[in-house]
């Protein structure tokens, strides 16, 4: 009996007993910031040498040569400067422009008295065609841009 007893035993410890597999996970390896500043490292793209304090405007002529296109949207090259290259874009917005960086701002404001101010200035109802073309007139950008702003006093009803 006590044979049947350890044989059991035994027959349990190893059937119950599983070989460990042990499974591996490599470490994220760390962001390789130079393969990411060379990922687009073409020898097709072309390389430029301009002086550092050339214009944009000289810039996009040069592009535009090599191109020999009269605009583009975005365009991908190096800038070669001594004994580096730096990789640049350069974007000349063809189809829609760029919003402006500092817009001129209108102001509309009717106070309680119902007042009508037009650009910091009180006008008269009929004045507002001919303020808004001086005010047009008086913006020097290519493309005009403005934020119209729109206040009413609380005490006035329309």
């Amino acid at each position: 009996m006590k044979k049947l007893l350890l044989l059991s035993v035994f027959t349990l410890l190893f059937v119950s007993c599983k070989d460990s597999v042990e499974t591996e996970v490599p470490e994220e390896k760390a962001f390789d910031y130079k393969a990411y500043l060379l990922r687009n490292n073409d020898e097709n793209i072309p390389t430029f040498e301009f002086p550092a304090n050339a214009p944009s405007k000289n810039i996009f002529k040069i592009i535009d040569n090599y191109t020999q296109q009269e605009c583009f949207d975005g365009f991908r090259f190096n800038y070669k400067i001594g004994a580096y290259k730096v990789q640049c874009f350069a974007a000349e917005f063809c189809h829609n422009p760029p919003p402006p960086s500092n817009p001129t701002r209108l102001s509309f404001e009717i106070n309680d008295k119902n007042g009508l101010w037009f650009n910091y200035k009180i006008i008269k109802p009929n004045q507002v065609k001919d303020q808004s073309l001086i005010f047009l007139n008086t913006i020097e950008r290519d493309y005009k841009r403005f934020i119209i702003r729109f206040k009413v006093d609380s005490k006035v009803t329309l």
